[in-house]
């Protein structure tokens, strides 16, 4: 690479750490419309992260089969206490 797609990839980087400092700057000083973004970005994320797991567990049936190993266990416990 020569150097001035080094220096074009360092000024990006420095501008990226300029305006993450910006950011920072704004929570720091309490804006509030950056701490409400940033409210509704951590809700959205955890609401994202509930509905993929919701789809991952009915697709692989994760709950049936945790529910059905549940019954072979207790069913497992009671014979095991009948024939004591």
């Amino acid at each position: 690479m020569s150097k001035e797609g080094n220096r074009d990839i360092l000024n990006i980087e420095v501008n990226l750490v300029k305006n993450m400092n910006n950011i920072i700057s704004l929570v720091l000083k309490g804006d509030p419309l950056m701490i409400s973004l940033i409210i509704l970005l951590i809700v959205l994320i955890i609401g994202l992260f509930l509905l993929f797991r919701i789809i991952v567990l009915w697709y692989w049936k994760i709950d049936k089969i945790v529910e059905l190993l549940q019954k072979i266990a207790d069913n497992t416990e009671k014979d095991k206490d009948k024939k004591e």
